[in-house]
Formats: C-alpha cells, structure tokens, sequence
C-alpha cells in the first residue's frame, strides 16, 4: 500500500465535519494485473453521494515538480475510475497554502484546465475545508 500524505487525517477529519461519515482509506482500483491506491473513498453519511480524494501536502521544495506528479497521478486515477466503470468524482486534496502558492497561478490555472481537475482546498491545521473547486466545462 502507498505511504499517506502528511496531512492524511486531517483530510480524513475535515471530511468528516462536513458529513462525509464512511470513509474508507486508501482504495484500490484493479486496471487488468495492476492497482492504483487511490487515498479516500468517502460517501455522505446519508448516502446522497459518492467521491474520491487523493490528498497532496506538497512539501516537495520545488511546487512545479509537485504539481506535475500530482497532476499526472489525477489523470491515471481518473482513467482507472473510468476503466473500472465507477461513476464516483475524483477530487484532488490541496492544502490552502498549496493553491494560494500554486494553484491559483497561472501555471496551477492552466493545469487544473488541461487536466480537468476537481480541487477541494482544505486547512490541515483547522481540519476543515476551505472550498470545493468542481471542474467545469
């Protein structure tokens, strides 16, 4: 199983505040002999929906490296929920100081387009959410 991010359970807390009640952790998806780990599989505590998250700290010195592989990891998950035929919302996990430093730039900007990301921005040390960023076409 892949290694958590730093800010795992505070994901997993700020989720929780806001009624996404069953949570269950690092979620496998098979694409023929190979897996991907996708972090959080969360559903509302009254059924009424469905997501997946993948949490990103980016504590990597260089934000355009962590953009990248988050950004291409987004893309692999998101083909492997397609593959699997799962009709659950993939979110990206950033912390507010991550799209403050690079996603609200245009090189973040340009991404989150090119890639259709879903983005939900949380604050790891108040365990909440800041905003939910649904792509839009």
């Amino acid at each position: 199983m892949p290694a958590k991010d730093d800010f795992h359970s505070s994901m997993i807390h700020a989720l929780a505040k806001e009624g996404w009640g069953r949570i269950r952790e690092n979620y496998a998806i098979r694409v023929l002999s190979k897996r991907v780990w996708i972090d959080l599989r969360a559903e509302k505590e009254d059924g009424s929906a469905t997501i997946f998250v993948e949490i990103k700290d980016f504590d990597n010195p260089s934000e355009v490296v962590t953009l990248r592989d988050a950004v291409g990891q987004y893309v692999l998950y998101r083909a492997a929920i397609k593959y699997a035929r799962l009709n659950i919302p993939l979110f990206l996990a950033v912390p507010q100081a991550a799209f403050d430093e690079i996603f609200s730039l245009p090189i973040g900007q340009i991404a989150i387009e090119e890639a259709e990301i879903n983005l939900v921005v949380f604050d790891p040390e108040q365990e909440v959410i800041q905003r939910w960023i649904p792509y839009e076409k």
